[in-house]
C-alpha cells in the first residue's frame, strides 16, 4: 500500500477551500470584461497568398514599396488637380516664335544678330576670373620665395637619404 498524504489538519484544508472559492467570487465580481468577437474577420487563409507572391514580396527593399506607395499618391493628386485645374491657355504661334527670341536673362535679342545666351556669357566670364586667380598666386608665390631665398647646406649623407626616400612620410621611412 502506497501511502497517500493525510493532512493532519483538516481545519486548515477547509480554509484553503473557503479562501480560494472566496477569490474565485471576488474575481466574477470584478473581472467583467468579455471581449466582442468579431465573426465577420477574414483570416489569412481566405487571402492564401502562394509561396511565390510571398517571397517576391518579402525579398523586395522596403524603399521600392516606399517609391511606388509615393509615386501612386502623386498621380492620384495630378488627377485631382486636373479635376479641378481645367483651364488650359491657347498660345498662338506668333507668340511661340517670340519667346524663342528672348534671351534667358528677358532680354530681347535681334533676329540676325549672333548675341551670345547668358549661361555661355557668364561661364566665360568665370573661366576669365578664375585665370586671373591663378596669375595672382603664382605671383605671390614667387614674390614670398625671393623674399626668403635661404637655402640650406646639406652634405652629401643628405642628400643620398633624400635621394632614397624623398618626401615619404616618417612613419613610412621607419621600419
Amino acid at each position: 500500500m502506497k501511502n497517500k498524504y493525510i493532512p493532519k489538519y483538516n481545519k486548515h484544508e477547509e480554509k484553503f477551500e473557503k479562501l480560494k472559492s472566496e477569490i474565485e467570487e471576488k474575481f466574477q465580481k470584478e473581472c467583467s470584461f468579455n471581449p466582442k468577437i468579431n465573426t465577420n474577420f477574414q483570416s489569412n487563409k481566405d487571402k492564401a497568398e502562394s509561396k511565390d507572391d510571398l517571397y517576391k514580396r518579402l525579398s523586395t527593399p522596403k524603399i521600392v514599396e516606399i517609391q511606388k506607395r509615393q509615386k501612386e499618391n502623386e498621380l492620384i493628386e495630378l488627377k485631382k488637380l486636373s479635376e479641378v485645374c481645367t483651364f488650359k491657355p491657347k498660345i498662338s504661334d506668333n507668340n511661340t516664335n517670340y519667346q524663342k527670341k528672348i534671351n534667358t536673362v528677358g532680354e530681347v535679342l535681334p533676329e540676325d544678330s549672333n548675341a551670345e545666351r547668358v549661361q555661355d556669357r557668364l561661364l566665360r566670364y568665370a573661366e576669365e576670373i578664375k585665370e586671373k586667380k591663378e596669375k595672382l598666386k603664382q605671383e605671390n608665390q614667387e614674390n614670398l620665395s625671393k623674399k626668403y631665398s635661404f637655402n640650406p647646406e646639406i652634405n652629401e649623407t643628405s642628400k643620398q637619404l633624400m635621394l632614397k626616400y624623398g618626401n615619404t612620410p616618417l612613419h613610412e621611412r621607419v621600419q
